[in-house]
This record gives structure tokens, C-alpha cells and sequence, in this order.
């Protein structure tokens, strides 16, 4: 129990250091939001969704055949 609540602790702690402390003109979360809205990030993110898309979609259908076998009547 102990050892959940340190966690949770350094979670919070972590938290509030990313919101509030200043790093320069921004904090760490307001650096990360304004990494995360650049062109080429943008570019990145679209890059993986078609390169990872063909995989994804196989998953999804081996996913729901497994429920469709697993939902049968025996």
C-alpha cells in the first residue's frame, strides 16, 4: 500500500511540475503542446497512421472474428 501511494504521490507531483513550473516561456506541458501542434509532427503522426493502418486493420478483424467464434452456441 505503501508503495502504491509513493507512486501516486510522484504521479501528482510530477503533474503539478509540468503544469506549473516555468521552463523558460513555457512550462514542460505547454512545450510539449506546442511540439505536438508543429507541421511535422502533424506529418509524422499521419505518416504512421497510413504505414501502421494495413496492421491495424487486420487486428480489428482477427479481433472480431475471435468474438464472433467466441460468441457461438456450443
Amino acid at each position: 500500500m505503501l508503495k502504491f501511494l509513493f507512486w501516486v504521490a510522484a504521479l501528482v507531483a510530477f503533474i503539478w511540475f509540468a503544469v506549473s513550473v516555468p521552463l523558460g516561456d513555457h512550462t514542460l506541458w505547454g512545450h510539449a503542446r506546442r511540439i505536438w501542434q508543429t507541421k511535422e509532427t502533424q506529418d509524422l503522426v499521419e505518416g504512421t497512421k497510413k504505414a501502421v493502418g494495413p496492421a491495424a486493420d487486420k487486428f480489428k478483424r482477427t479481433v472480431k472474428a475471435g468474438v464472433d467464434e467466441a460468441r457461438k452456441d456450443p
